[in-house]
């Protein structure tokens, strides 16, 4: 067999805009890959952060209904039942108002003779008339209760 001739390429590659597609791509995955990062460990620290509320709450939350047993006794569901209403009621968490009724209820339970029942009914009447007095005065940051509290845990005489 015979050769009639041969062909011979020369070719160069210019890869310069290969390279500089890959620089490209890469600088994009990089930014993305850091913000990726980024959020993971703000919704990381958020995820933490609403965990610490939770626990903290719930740790609140049995706090105030041994409280509230302890001060109650057999008029303690009562009271419960008073604190779940009080978002409609009053306009508080179920956790401030258990808080708030036992801060005066120890002077309450006083004045009424240890009626649990009666106190339970005077401190839930209490907090709504606070609630709407509030509400009437345009109070923007809610019931003080504190106030109520001070005013309450001095000296309580009822008629």
């Amino acid at each position: 067999m015979a050769v009639a001739g041969s062909l011979t390429y020369d070719t160069k590659l210019d890869s310069k805009g290969f390279e500089k597609g890959l620089n490209s791509l890469e600088s994009t995955v990089n930014k993305t890959v850091g913000n990726v990062v980024k959020a993971v460990a703000a919704i990381s620290a958020a995820i933490g952060g609403i965990t610490v509320t939770a626990i903290k709450s719930y740790a609140d939350l049995e706090q105030n209904i041994g409280g509230v047993e302890t001060l109650f006794k057999s008029s303690a569901d009562k009271v419960k039942k008073y604190a779940q209403e009080a978002y409609k009621t009053a306009g508080m968490s179920a956790n401030k108002y258990m808080e708030t009724v036992t801060g005066f209820s120890a002077s309450l339970l006083q004045s009424l003779g240890g009626d649990t029942e009666k106190a339970a009914e005077v401190s839930n009447m209490a907090l709504i008339d606070m609630a709407d007095n509030s509400n009437k005065m345009r109070n923007c940051n809610g019931i003080d209760t504190s106030s109520l509290s001070t005013v309450l845990q001095n000296k309580i005489t009822l008629c």
